[in-house]
């Protein structure tokens, strides 16, 4: 049996009665710290903690993909009508990102 192997999974559920579920274990801990946000993922550990509320695209831990298109596109066209350039390159960047199948 590998780590990618579905299996039965045992936790504890928000008021600590036990959970079993399907689920594939490494997965399913890379998932576990995953963040949705408006317009992509925060992989930030938990264990790690962020003061920042406005500086995700530019984080390291920020991950988008082809859903987020039309935010990422509105956030772009946005920035491009109150002509904030730096913003608007950012935007570029990760909607190209997405074109070439790089979404980071």
């Amino acid at each position: 049996m590998s780590l990618l192997d579905p299996c039965l999974i045992r936790s504890r559920g928000p008021s600590g009665q036990v959970v079993v579920r399907l689920g594939v274990p490494l997965v399913d801990d890379y998932l576990e710290f995953m963040r949705l946000l408006g317009n992509g993922y925060c992989t930030r550990p938990t264990e790690l903690d962020c003061a920042f509320e406005a500086i995700c695209e530019n984080c390291s831990f920020f991950q988008t993909s082809i859903e987020f298109r039309p935010t990422l596109q509105a956030q772009h066209d946005d920035a491009a009508a109150k002509g904030q350039h730096h913003r608007t390159a950012l935007f570029d960047q990760l909607l190209t990102g997405l074109t070439e199948g790089e979404a980071s």
